[in-house]
């Protein structure tokens, strides 16, 4: 579905990365996992077009990009980034309507059908009780799943999705990451960046971990996300354990400084 061949990003006077190859295919949830300026917002970018690449190309259901029209573009890619601010007081369910905006003739309005599929993302996601609320009175954590549910409201065929748990409290984090598992297994291709290897753990079918804007592997998570690669990768010492029914979770190891009597 989508698919980076010997990519260069980064900016002009600032490369980040250099000959990526990533793929993500149809019902495949992929998390990119790295630490902080890996290069992970401006790959995602590139891939949907907002950074022009420095080099090799970007592909969209065996197309290059440059040859669809932004209308093809916003039909088949949707994108949630990592934070919005918005100075206008629109509601929430206008927002997530917005999202219906390449499926909707220039000189049309929303029709029935594009308020039903917005008010339906609304609702998937637990907070149509927010529709008519200004989506400048709302909280970070709030926002986040309204730009989560305008991007649903858009019917991509792919969904990129950087740190789409950030500013999210527990239950937020579960009822995204359960939408991630619902969109990949009925047939999106899904690309999201995280902080938290326990998502990949929690929803992904194949994690890429990167650094330095490079891929240091990828693969199945419970065959690539050991403790040894997640030292690489963080430079911190991570503890990966199995729990109930075969499941992993990772935390980064207790220094032996911290325990102790007072200490």
């Amino acid at each position: 579905m989508l698919e980076a061949r010997a990519l260069d990003f980064g900016y002009r006077n600032t490369p980040i990365g250099r000959g990526f190859a990533l793929t993500v295919a149809a019902e495949e949830a992929v998390c990119v996992l790295g630490p902080n300026g890996a290069g992970k917002t401006s790959l995602f970018k590139t891939l949907l077009g907002l950074l022009p690449p420095l080099g090799g190309e970007v592909l969209l259901n065996g197309r290059g990009l440059p040859t669809l029209s932004q209308r093809d573009i916003a039909r088949a890619l949707a994108y949630v980034p990592q934070a919005h601010a918005s100075f206008f007081p629109f509601s929430v369910g206008d927002i997530v309507l917005m999202g219906r905006a390449a499926r909707v003739g220039l000189t049309d309005m929303p029709a029935e059908k594009d308020r039903l599929i917005a008010q339906t993302a609304l609702a998937r996601l637990r907070i149509d009780h927010l529709t008519a609320i200004p989506y400048t009175q709302i909280s970070g954590g709030e926002r986040q799943l309204v730009l989560i549910a305008r991007a649903l409201a858009q019917e991509p065929r792919c969904l990129v999705m950087d740190e789409p748990t950030a500013n999210l409290d527990l239950a937020n984090q579960a009822r995204v990451l359960g939408v991630i598992a619902e969109l990949a297994a009925s047939g999106l291709s899904v690309l999201f960046s995280s902080h938290d290897p326990n998502h990949a753990f929690c929803c992904a079918k194949r994690v890429v971990l990167m650094r330095e804007g490079a891929i240091m592997t990828s693969g199945a998570p419970a065959d690539v996300m050991t403790s040894a690669a997640l030292r690489a990768l963080y430079d911190v010492d991570v503890d990966v354990v199995t729990i109930g029914a075969g499941r992993k979770i990772c935390a980064p190891a207790l220094p032996s400084w911290r325990i102790g009597d007072g200490e």
